[in-house]
């Protein structure tokens, strides 16, 4: 006789669901991943994944949500803009942060493109980029700005994810990502 379902059984199944998808995403791209490589992956038939998750784009948007939920968290995903150097040194300090607790997230988010082409990931990808971006560097920058600040995310994101996520190299990566800003650097 098999264990009684619970309430707790169909998150925790999902999660695994998610886990092993993150996984083959990871190493083959999620292009090149079907729901039935996942459901395979964890001895599950294809129908019982679709339980759970009844279209890629569904399996997409539960590994990405809770990454976009964090980043939208901050204080430029609600819409406030830092007023000093202490402001963006705390907002870079904190995207760094969300950014190596969801490294594997963010990797994929930024290096396979069929990932944030769902439709219900690009807009809000594009919304958090844009709002970071504009922290950084203000609402009008000239060319010359906008591009330290797309470059300053770009020098964030590669170091988070790719680093390993110690104080030290937290502390030179924040540093690094401000004068790729061109932006100054807090006093401490």
């Amino acid at each position: 006789m098999g264990r009684p379902r619970t309430r707790d059984a169909v998150p925790d199944m999902r999660s695994h669901i998610v886990t092993a998808a993150t996984s083959l995403f990871e190493g083959q791209g999620y292009a090149n991943t079907t729901l039935r490589q996942v459901a395979l992956a964890i001895d599950m038939t294809p129908a019982a994944l679709y339980y759970h998750f009844p279209a890629k784009s569904d399996l997409a948007c539960a590994l990405v949500e809770p990454y976009l939920d964090e980043l939208e968290s901050l204080p430029m995903g609600r819409g406030e803009a830092p007023r000093n150097a202490e402001e963006v040194c705390a907002l870079v300090g904190a995207y760094l942060d969300v950014l190596v607790r969801h490294r594997v997230v963010a990797r994929l988010v930024s290096c396979d493109i069929s990932l944030c082409l769902e439709d219900e990931l690009r807009p809000r990808v594009e919304a958090v980029e844009h709002q970071m971006v504009t922290a950084l560097v203000g609402r009008r920058p000239n060319i010359e700005r906008r591009v330290r600040g797309v470059a300053a995310l770009g020098a964030a994101l590669a170091g988070a994810t790719r680093l390993s996520p110690t104080p030290q190299v937290k502390e030179h990566l924040l540093a690094t990502v401000l004068a790729a800003a061109a932006l100054p650097e807090a006093q401490t």
